[in-house]
C-alpha cells in the first residue's frame, strides 16, 4: 500500500505532462483535465504541451485561453480568472525555496489572476502575486508584486508602464470556436 502512495502521484504527473497534455485532441485532453482534479470552467482552452505541478489546486474561469506549452506550477494554488489570455511559454509558479533558510525550506502562495488579463509571451509569473483585473503583462516580464487594475506591466521585475483601457469587450476563446467546435488558428 506504501508503495502505492508514492508511485500514483508519479504516475499520474508523467502521464498528465507528457501524455494527455500532447493528445492533438481538446476534447479528450479535457475530459483527462477533469478527471486528475482541475477545475476548468466553460469554454475554456488549454493548448497542447501544458505542464502541470499539482493540477487539482489549478482553477480555471470561463472563457480563458492558455497557449502552447505554458508551465502552471499549482503546489501554492492557482486562480485563474474568466476572460484571461495566457500566450505561449507562460510560467506561473506559486512555490519556491526560501533562499534566506540554512536548511533551504519550502515556501508556497497562491497566485491569482483576475478577469480580462493578457499575459505575453514567456512571461513569468511568482508565487504570491495578484494580478488585477484588466492587466497586461508584456512578453518576458517577471511578477513579483501585485499589480494595479488596468495597469500595463513590463521588465525585470516588472513596473508599470502604462494604464490600459478600461473598455475591454473582447472574449479570449469567442475566435476559437465555430457552432461548439475548435477552430483551427489559420484559415
Amino acid at each position: 500500500m506504501k508503495l502505492y502512495q508514492y508511485i500514483k502521484p508519479f504516475f499520474t504527473s508523467y502521464l498528465l505532462n507528457y501524455f494527455i497534455s500532447y493528445i492533438p485532441f481538446w476534447g479528450v485532453r479535457k475530459f483527462f483535465y477533469k478527471i486528475v482534479g482541475i477545475h476548468l470552467d466553460t469554454r475554456s482552452i488549454l493548448d497542447m504541451g501544458c505542464y502541470f505541478i499539482a493540477p487539482h489546486k489549478l482553477t480555471i474561469g470561463k472563457y480563458t485561453h492558455i497557449n502552447r506549452k505554458c508551465m502552471l506550477d499549482a503546489r501554492g494554488y492557482i486562480k485563474i480568472g474568466n476572460n484571461v489570455s495566457i500566450s505561449h511559454q507562460v510560467t506561473l509558479c506559486s512555490a519556491s525555496h526560501d533562499f534566506q533558510s540554512p536548511t533551504f525550506d519550502y515556501i508556497s502562495a497562491p497566485i491569482i489572476i483576475e478577469d480580462n488579463v493578457w499575459i505575453g509571451l514567456n512571461a513569468t509569473i511568482l508565487q504570491g502575486v495578484t494580478i488585477r483585473e484588466g492587466c497586461i503583462i508584456a512578453a518576458g516580464s517577471i511578477v513579483t508584486k501585485e499589480t494595479e487594475p488596468y495597469g500595463v506591466y513590463a521588465g525585470i521585475p516588472a513596473k508599470k508602464i502604462s494604464t490600459r483601457n478600461k473598455n475591454i469587450q473582447y472574449n479570449c476563446t469567442k475566435f476559437a470556436y465555430y457552432r461548439n467546435f475548435r477552430k483551427p488558428y489559420f484559415k
